[in-house]
């Protein structure tokens, strides 16, 4: 949800520095072994200094990769947005990952990322702490497939899986959202149970109902587009479309999101076109889908739909329009430049064929072995070293 204000209904002065000491603690605390490591080895800087700004602007300034163009692997930031298949792709990641001994970036405890938890770690490490075993990438990480929380930040993954010299790829997908919309709804039951139905819930978020959490509201409207922007909660495109002139503003913040996400190369994977997606990603990272197992290990399939809603002009998806203006907006550029890169492919029509066989099989083996819920801050026992040196904090 979101903060209180600094009125009556707001937290005291005295709770405002307790929390203030609490995150600073937390801080030290995530970040201890990582100073620790700094200070004995001598060539983990603690920050960037004036190379701060360089290492942004090359993220920034990172151009739109191209298929055929850039076949040297890379370090790949994907950015996980909710209801849209992003752990499908997660789970291939990994499994990548493992079979080209990547190292991946997890949460240090809780199985999130804490507040400014990124920042941190990238500020002890530096953008030339070194790399992994397979020289996969210029950051310390290769490959980050975790929500980002409490939001994203471009800068410290940036300097954490690429640095000034070579940024990583950023990736994210992106679902119709009327689809996205009654996926999240029929899986937060107890919206479902509450609202009953789009139009009611849609109609409780433009009333501003105050039962209603800011958490609640930027989950089901304009989410992608506020989990890509890497914008705090508290700036969130929840009622972009419900204030006045709301339409012409959706429209208009959704024009600055694309300019800002193309600017920073930003590639969108689309949920409903999972294979052609895949073979992107691949392709983009530099990794040869020929010699990598993989199947489809699809999560959290629900076994019944509760809540439908039928697209077009019915009421329903006319109600969840009304407030995802941004989303539909990002959605629809996106899946007209997915189109075109896509054609990029060499050869794609076979690579397609050959991926799929490999998606429907039934292969095992260790890389099937779903990623821990925080990193490994050693190494397990003898028999789980790879895993654990993939997933090393």
């Amino acid at each position: 949800g979101g903060g209180g204000g600094s009125g009556s209904g707001g937290p005291s002065k005295a709770l405002q520095r307790m929390a203030r000491a609490k995150e600073k603690a937390n801080m030290e605390r995530a970040t201890k072994p990582f100073r620790t490591a700094a200070t004995k080895g001598g060539a983990l800087p603690m920050g960037f200094g004036a190379a701060n700004g360089a290492a942004d602007a090359a993220v920034a300034a990172s151009p739109l990769p191209t298929p055929g163009l850039r076949r040297q692997r890379r370090g790949v930031a994907f950015l996980k947005t909710y209801k849209t298949g992003s752990t499908t792709v997660a789970m291939y990641m990994s499994a990548c990952a493992y079979q080209l001994r990547l190292r991946a970036l997890h949460p240090l405890d809780k199985g999130w990322f804490a507040p400014r938890e990124l920042e941190a770690r990238a500020k002890a490490f530096g953008s030339s702490a070194g790399s992994s075993a397979t020289g996969a990438s210029s950051g310390l990480f290769d490959v980050s497939f975790r929500h980002l929380t409490p939001h994203a930040d471009y800068a410290s993954l940036g300097r954490l899986l690429g640095g000034p010299a070579a940024p990583p790829l950023f990736v994210s997908i992106l679902r119709e959202p009327v689809s996205r919309f009654v996926s999240l709804f029929n899986f937060v039951g107890t919206i479902r149970v509450k609202y009953r139905s789009a139009e009611a819930f849609v109609a409780a978020v433009k009333g501003r109902d105050p039962a209603l959490t800011l958490g609640d509201a930027n989950s089901f409207c304009n989410n992608m587009a506020w989990v890509v922007s890497g914008r705090p909660l508290e700036q969130s495109y929840a009622w972009v479309d419900l204030e006045q002139g709301g339409q012409e503003a959706a429209s208009k913040e959704a024009k600055e999101l694309i300019q800002t996400l193309e600017g920073r190369g930003v590639v969108m994977l689309m949920s409903h076109r999972m294979s052609e997606s895949l073979v992107l990603l691949s392709n983009l990272a530099g990794w040869d889908l020929g010699a990598l197992q993989f199947r489809d290990m699809t999560e959290r399939v629900q076994a019944s739909k509760k809540y439908k809603c039928e697209k077009g002009e019915t009421a329903c998806a006319q109600a969840i329009k009304s407030c995802n203006g941004v989303d539909t907006a990002l959605y629809e550029h996106y899946l007209g430049r997915f189109n075109q890169i896509i054609r990029q492919i060499p050869d794609l029509d076979r690579q397609l064929n050959a991926f799929n066989k490999k998606w429907s099989s039934r292969a095992g083996g260790a890389w099937t072995k779903k990623y821990p819920v925080n990193c490994r801050k050693k190494i397990q026992s003898p028999a789980t070293r790879q895993f654990d040196e993939v997933h090393a904090c």
